[in-house]
């Protein structure tokens, strides 16, 4: 209701949103029906995609306040081609409707960029114990010349089931040996990291569901209803809009 961020700012950068733009159709051996493409709604044409079927996500409605949302679980995941670059410039803003499924294999990233084999680009990590009582967290992990640098949300911030939805926000703001990283949850500001030099990634792919810098081994079970990125670090009026 309270309208689109105002001038100056510049356009999304990517727009997923489960209620449109998803390409799905029955798969022989699969109950659902499965997820090929979900296109960008920026202009853009990021699309996420995937075209192995026992890598598709499926799509289900009604889930968050009636709206549907993607649902991943095991090896599942979507990329979007090429696009690492243009999704980590100096400053951005990340804005993702997600859940985390609450099971001892829901540990994982929820989307990211890093570079597999160096320290570049950035991710966001559901996490959970393995009792699934006590974490239920987000991280937000980008990488500098000393390594990761990480910041989170309060242990159990993210605890619920997979019909409660979460508004993540991560942020990196200023430029470089001043950056600020800043995470919240449901727009209130949980943690924050300053006077940073961070290393953003240069080529390769944009993620959703998969640590293309880990082995594989994570895995991100749960719900995401919708991503939004912008290529610039919104001011606080613009965060609320």
């Amino acid at each position: 209701q309270l309208g689109a961020p105002s001038s100056p700012v510049t356009g999304m950068a990517l727009h997923l949103d489960a209620g449109q733009g998803v390409t799905k159709a029955a798969v022989v051996g699969y109950t659902e029906e499965l997820i090929s493409q979900w296109a960008d709604q920026s202009g853009n044409n990021r699309h996420a995609t995937q075209s192995t079927n026992t890598n598709k996500p499926w799509l289900v409605d009604s889930t968050f306040n009636g709206h549907p949302v993607l649902r991943f679980t095991s090896d599942a995941h979507l990329s979007i081609s090429g696009a690492g670059a243009a999704l980590n410039p100096e400053e951005y803003t990340i804005f993702v409707v997600f859940s985390g499924a609450r099971t001892a294999n829901s540990p994982g990233p929820i989307l990211g960029n890093k570079e597999s084999g160096s320290d570049k680009g950035y991710n966001l990590f559901y996490t959970t114990d393995d009792t699934c009582r006590q974490t239920d967290t987000v991280r937000f992990r980008t990488f500098d010349s000393g390594g990761a640098e990480d910041i989170a949300l309060p242990d159990a911030t993210c605890r619920g089931y997979l019909d409660e939805p979460h508004l993540i926000t991560a942020q990196v703001a200023g430029s470089s040996g001043s950056q600020i990283m800043t995470i919240r949850n449901n727009g209130l500001t949980a943690a924050t990291t300053t006077s940073l030099t961070l290393i953003e990634r240069t080529s390769g792919d944009f993620q959703i569901a998969l640590d293309a810098g880990t082995s594989g081994s994570d895995n991100f079970d749960g719900a995401i209803a919708e991503i939004i990125i912008y290529p610039s670090a919104l001011s606080n009026a613009n965060l609320l809009k």
